[in-house]
């Protein structure tokens, strides 16, 4: 298992290291290359002036302001008290997708045949899922996620680098159920397709806010988690006081543009299957849980076999919920629209 914070790097730097451990296991001797990664925004197009944009810089400057007026530095002490107190209660959960290579296959061709990527699908699918089991997202969440590897999009080949290389395409949608499940994916498709290939990517404008007002936004989320840990440090509880400090005021806003679904796919993945006297299975691609996000996607693929997670947490001591429940529910509803009732059963792994 390898585990990293998404501040330093994306799934497929994950699945890159992966495959370099394995392959100097098998051979020590492999002489290594050191590959220094670009930025995201060195490879991403420069963003054109707009009057959206314009009013934009105008709106974080004015944030900017209030927060460097009365500003909050947070210490270890603070963070280590927030963990703690969230780990004390919370557990993570995942429901698993597994299809062999022949289910793979059979997969892969419904979606050719209907013009659609394993993405787009998978997506509608677990939208439809959702809808079926829980009923639809309530409407400031029918918001969908959908991350991409900026590394095989380039004009310019980057190689195999570690590090942050992924864009996020961001849209409203409404699963419509007067439609198929393949209609709906290709709407999903057509808006994904057309925003890759302009290199779009939502987000951009969090390198202009003072990285202290990001890291204290991050500690509003918190707050709103774990009300306990903020009366454990001075600091916590002086800032969880002050209710018109600007990363208080700001949250709210920010709070409600997220999205319901958020879904990373690293594809298929052509690496080799051993490694000395290892053989690589299959891979698990496991994405941070929140509270925030009911659908939390992973997918990737290798050696023609399919996994996807749906991650999700739960109050520690609830085994067997009805979250737990629900997302078994989900995970196996999915199995059926995707032509595979027969997977379906009730484990989460």
């Amino acid at each position: 298992m390898v585990f990293a914070q998404h501040s330093i790097c994306d799934g497929d730097a994950l699945a890159i290291l992966i495959r370099d451990i394995l392959v100097y296991y098998a051979n020590p001797a492999t002489e290594m290359q050191v590959l220094q990664p670009p930025t995201c925004e060195d490879c991403l197009p420069k963003e054109r002036l707009s009057s959206s944009g314009f009013i934009k810089k105008i709106i974080i400057n004015h944030y900017n302001r209030q927060w460097r007026k009365k500003p909050y530095y947070f210490t270890q002490a603070d963070f280590n008290q927030i963990h703690k107190a969230y780990w004390d209660r919370t557990q993570y959960n995942i429901a698993l997708i597994q299809l062999e290579p022949e289910e793979t296959s059979v997969l892969a061709a419904k979606c050719r045949e209907n013009g659609v990527t394993i993405t787009s699908a998978s997506t509608a699918a677990f939208l439809a899922a959702y809808r079926d089991i829980l009923g639809p997202f309530p409407k400031d969440r029918r918001i969908i996620r959908v991350a991409y590897d900026l590394r095989r999009h380039l004009q310019k080949n980057i190689g195999d680098v570690f590090g942050l290389l992924v864009g996020a395409i961001q849209f409203k949608f409404d699963y419509e159920q007067n439609r198929s499940l393949w209609k709906n994916a290709q709407d999903i498709h057509s808006i994904l397709r057309k925003d890759v290939a302009k290199l779009r990517t939502v987000g951009r404008e969090y390198k202009l806010y003072d990285p202290t007002f990001i890291d204290a936004f991050n500690f509003v989320l918190s707050m709103q988690l774990v009300p306990e840990a903020f009366e454990r440090t001075k600091n916590l509880s002086a800032f969880a006081s002050d209710t018109k400090n600007a990363a208080l005021r700001l949250s709210q806003k920010i709070i409600s543009g997220l999205p319901g679904t958020i879904i990373t796919n690293l594809g298929r993945l052509d690496y080799p299957e051993t490694y000395g006297n290892l053989r690589l299975d299959r891979m698990f691609f496991i994405p941070g849980a929140s509270e925030f996000a009911p659908l939390i996607l992973g997918g990737v693929g290798i050696n023609g076999k399919l996994v996807f997670s749906l991650n999700y947490v739960e109050e520690i001591g609830d085994d067997g919920s009805s979250l737990s429940r629900d997302m078994i529910r989900i995970r196996n509803r999915v199995l059926e629209l995707l032509g595979f009732p027969e997977k379906a059963n009730d484990r989460a792994m």
